[in-house]
């Protein structure tokens, strides 16, 4: 009788052959499902949002939440407005541009609205975002798009990025304007002075010199800010420098006088004041002429003779100079007045009794 030693060798080739096929199967199964969630997921993007942009004073992102798009925004310079047909009289203006994730999205297409974060606040009450805040996109649809602030708001906005595949997928930025400096003023008092110059007002004044008088001279600087504003600005002010011009200088040195001690001077401000020594009083003043009667009256005649810009005056914060264009002429009404007898001389007349 024959045997057939082959058969189990056959049957384990068939449970082999049988594994593969299903592991084939299986692996089919599985891209296929892969594929269809790829498939919609491209279809239909969920949004991130991350905005990167810099500005100083006026309508500022921030940063946003969402996921699946990104979103940056880029501020278009003034000279540039009219290249993407912005009225000049805007406050500023950006581009905003959204990526979406997958960038192979079937239908990339967004909407982006503009709107008050609190509507039923007592500044937004009664107002529309559109008179503040407009957003147009380059087409129906379009990724890109030009956020316009027309003018300062005093609520925060909420520009909101939606994908149009998936309108359940939206970013949301905040969207603040930022508190403007608008000028600098400054206050001098001293020496019965008391002189108001602004960057954005009046910008010369005259000191009164007197040299009978010693007192320091307060500076006090103010830093003018917006009142229309959703964040505050920080901005503050460290020291004035006061600098005297190459024609005052001359005017002293032409009358036969020494001007080494007439410089710059820095006043340190503490809470925005400060006070500067010397200035334009009998200190400065001796510091010329000394114990000199006649130099004395030759620096009065003259400051009397010297109408133009006597001093520049600088505003700091720290090492950056934020403004200047400030200057002091030289009040010579007081000093008209103070000048003394340089010699006295008797006739030699003979007087008879």
């Amino acid at each position: 009788m024959n045997k057939n030693y082959n058969t189990g060798k056959s049957n384990n080739k068939g449970k082999i052959i049988a594994c593969i096929i299903a592991a084939v199967l299986a692996l089919t199964l599985a891209m296929g499902l892969i594929f269809g969630l790829t498939r919609n997921r491209v279809e239909l993007p969920t949004v991130n949002s991350n905005i990167e942009l810099a500005g100083d004073g006026g309508a500022e992102f921030e940063t946003a939440s969402g996921s699946g798009i990104s979103i940056v925004a880029a501020q278009i310079p003034r000279e540039q407005f009219g290249e993407y047909g912005i009225m000049t009289i805007a406050d500023s203006a950006y581009t905003i541009t959204a990526t979406l994730t997958p960038a192979d999205a079937e239908n990339k297409k967004v909407t982006y609205t503009a709107a008050w974060s609190n509507p039923s606040s007592s500044w937004a009450t009664g107002k529309n975002v559109s008179d503040y805040v407009t957003i147009t996109q380059e087409t129906d649809g379009a990724l890109k798009a030009t956020l316009t602030c027309k003018q300062a708001f005093g609520e925060k906005i909420v520009v909101t990025c939606k994908s149009q595949a998936n309108t359940s997928a939206t970013a949301t930025a905040d969207l603040h304007y930022k508190q403007r400096t608008t000028g600098y003023s400054l206050k001098i008092t001293g020496l019965g002075n008391t002189l108001n110059l602004a960057t954005t007002g009046t910008k010369t004044a005259g000191f009164k010199a007197n040299f009978n008088q010693t007192a320091g001279s307060t500076f006090a600087v103010t830093v003018n800010k917006s009142e229309v504003y959703t964040k505050e600005n920080t901005d503050s002010v460290t020291k004035v420098v006061i600098t005297p011009t190459s024609g005052f200088t001359s005017a002293i040195t032409g009358a036969g006088l020494s001007a080494s001690t007439v410089t710059a001077q820095t006043i340190t401000l503490n809470s925005s004041s400060g006070t500067l020594a010397g200035f334009l009083d009998s200190t400065f003043g001796t510091g010329i002429y000394a114990s000199s009667a006649s130099n004395r009256n030759k620096l009065i005649n003259a400051l009397k003779g010297f109408t133009a810009v006597a001093y520049n005056i600088e505003i700091y914060n720290g090492s950056t100079k934020v403004a200047d264009g400030l200057t002091l002429t030289i009040d010579s009404s007081v000093i008209s007045g103070q000048k003394v007898v340089e010699s006295l001389q008797l006739d030699h007349t003979e007087i008879v009794f």
